[in-house]
Parts: structure tokens; C-alpha cells; sequence
């Protein structure tokens, strides 16, 4: 959360400005109405224009696509707007690139039977992993400079094949230049189109343990005394 207070000396009142963030969500408020981001009492969101109307329809926020519906109102889940069919993710992001309940959405984030063969599950993960110098260890993978004999505390990077809510996981025990690499490949491989954004959450020197919802998976951050792990869930 965010703060930012700004007093005009000589003026007889004080006006308070607050932005109050999750992600990709904010509210800006203005001396006389709510501008921007606004959070209704029922939990629900709205995009107020500067004029003060609500926005409608679809709205672009910095490369990210809402939706919203005639009272205002931001659209979750599935939505239907002219012939095609989108899923818009509980933060109410357009999900794109990705499967949900079963369904492919394209690029564009619409309905579509042309399912491209870039989408990976976990064990087609594993597949891909061995080309980044990952080795066969307890069941899962190690990469390790050592190989497959290297003692644990050389272990760089962890990965497992899980099932039902977890369909795999990645564990970063150490980082480098080149180790970090390997792991933004690895994430733009699970994640078509997220897979930078979460790189970019968990490189934070103040990263905690938290829940995402990231190309129709949910993503659990777990930190930990070894270093991070990385949840995924099936795709939805």
C-alpha cells in the first residue's frame, strides 16, 4: 500500500490524496469525486471518468484489457460481448493465451478451437526442462552443477510433477545471471503470457508468501529458509 499527502500551505483545507493498490487495481480520488479505480461498497469495482460517469464497456488499463458492464460494474468470469466468449480472472484481467474450464482463449483473449500446442502441462515441462541442464533426481529434477550426484547445497534450481491442485512446482534455491535465465524461460514456458510478470514478483528483495492468478493458473509463492517455491495449479 501506498501513501502520498500533499498540504497547500495557506489554504484553510487540507486535501488528502490516497492510492490504495492490489494488483493492477488502484483509486484515485480527487477533491471532489473518485477518479480512477473506484471500490463500491459491495466489493465490487468501477472506472470513473474524470467527467465523474462510469465507465463501460471495454476499458484498457496500461496493456491490460476490463470489462465493464451498464451499471458500472467490473465483469468477472465468463462474459459474452458480441459473438465471441472471454473469461475475465477475479481481478477482473481479460485471461488470454490460455485454457479455462477446458476452453482455449486465444491471443485475444476470445473463445477459440484453435488450440495452439504452446500450452504445457506439467510433465511436458519436464520435457522441456532437461534441455535448460536439469538432471533426474528423487523422483523430480535437479539442477545442479554436479549432476545428479551433487550435494544438495549446490542445488540451483528443483522442479516436480504434482497432480490434482498442484500440477507442478519449481524451487529456486540459489540465483545468478545465469541461473536467473533459466528461470524466466522456465516461467514464459508455464506462463505464455505471465511468465515475465511473475518473474518480476519474485524478484523483489522484500518477497512474501502469496497467492496469484496468473494465465487461468493460480500461482502459491511460498518463501521459505531454503529459498522460493512456485505453485501451479491445473490450468482452470
Amino acid at each position: 500500500m501506498k501513501r502520498n499527502r500533499k498540504i497547500i500551505v495557506g489554504i484553510v483545507c487540507m486535501l488528502a490524496l490516497a492510492i490504495v493498490g492490489t494488483i493492477g487495481l488502484k483509486i484515485n480520488m480527487n477533491a471532489s469525486s473518485n477518479v480512477g479505480w473506484v471500490q463500491t461498497s459491495n466489493g465490487s469495482w468501477n472506472y470513473v471518468k474524470n467527467d465523474g460517469s462510469k465507465t463501460t464497456g471495454w476499458y484498457n488499463d496500461n496493456g491490460t484489457w476490463y470489462y465493464f458492464y451498464s451499471d458500472g460494474s467490473m465483469a468477472i468470469g465468463w462474459l459474452q460481448s458480441g459473438s465471441n466468449w472471454y473469461y475475465m480472472l477475479k481481478d477482473g484481467s481479460m485471461a488470454v493465451n490460455t485454457k479455462v474450464d477446458g476452453y482455449y482463449l486465444n491471443t485475444s483473449g476470445a473463445y477459440s478451437t484453435d488450440v495452439p500446442s504452446v500450452i504445457y502441462n506439467g510433465s511436458d515441462i519436464k520435457q522441456k526442462l532437461y534441455g535448460l541442464g536439469f538432471v533426474d533426481k528423487n523422483g523430480g529434477l535437479t539442477l545442479n552443477p554436479y549432476g545428479a550426484k551433487g550435494g544438495s547445497n549446490y542445488s540451483q534450481l528443483g522442479f516436480t510433477v504434482g497432480s490434482g491442485d498442484r500440477d507442478m512446482s519449481l524451487l529456486i534455491y540459489q540465483s545468478s545471471s545465469e541461473i536467473d535465465k533459466k528461470i524466466r524461460s522456465s516461467l514464459n514456458w508455464i506462463l505464455p503470457t505471465k511468465g515475465d510478470y511473475l518473474y518480476n514478483v519474485i524478484d523483489t528483495k522484500d518477497l512474501t508468501s502469496q497467492t496469484l492468478e496468473l494465465d487461468g493458473r493460480t500461482i502459491t509463492i511460498r518463501v521459505t529458509s531454503y529459498g522460493v517455491a512456485l505453485d501451479f495449479g491445473p490450468i482452470k
